[in-house]
């Protein structure tokens, strides 16, 4: 398993969902936008955590530092808006504007991961613990 290409599908899948739920929010029944909304928050903090397995994997950190305290704070300001929209309810004011700007931040994670963090991550994960990540992957 290329471990990198599953994130970035994994992510681009997640960002298909959410994209297709602001689209609809209109459209949908309100106890639909809240089951879609809550399927895409809990895949965004899955992906999260599936991200973190490359991390924790990683020997050499130092040399990347920023970049890892980069993707840390970008993660943190996400979760902080997705504690603030569970506050609100999916018919409210505001509930739509929050989950576009959820939308738009997890795009611009995505595309941080893709030509930024993984590219530092592929240089500096071996083989072994590619193999080791997948495998943790697999079992998640």
């Amino acid at each position: 398993m290329n471990i990198f290409k599953y994130l970035k599908e994994d992510g681009a899948s997640i960002a298909k969902r959410l994209e297709e739920t602001c689209e609809n929010y209109s459209e949908w029944t309100m106890d639909r936008v809240f089951e879609e909304t809550k399927r895409d928050l809990d895949a965004i903090n899955s992906h999260f955590q599936k991200t973190s397995l490359l991390v924790n994997n990683l020997k050499k950190a130092k040399a990347i530092d920023g970049i890892l305290a980069e993707e840390k704070d970008r993660q943190d300001v996400i979760k902080m808006d997705i504690d603030n929209l569970v506050m609100i309810h999916v018919d409210e004011p505001g509930f739509e504007q929050a989950l576009e700007t959820i939308r738009d931040k997890f795009e611009n994670y995505l595309e941080f991961c893709e030509k930024v963090l993984f590219l530092a991550l592929e240089e500096r994960l071996s083989k072994m613990d590619r193999k080791r990540v997948a495998e943790q992957l697999a079992a998640s």
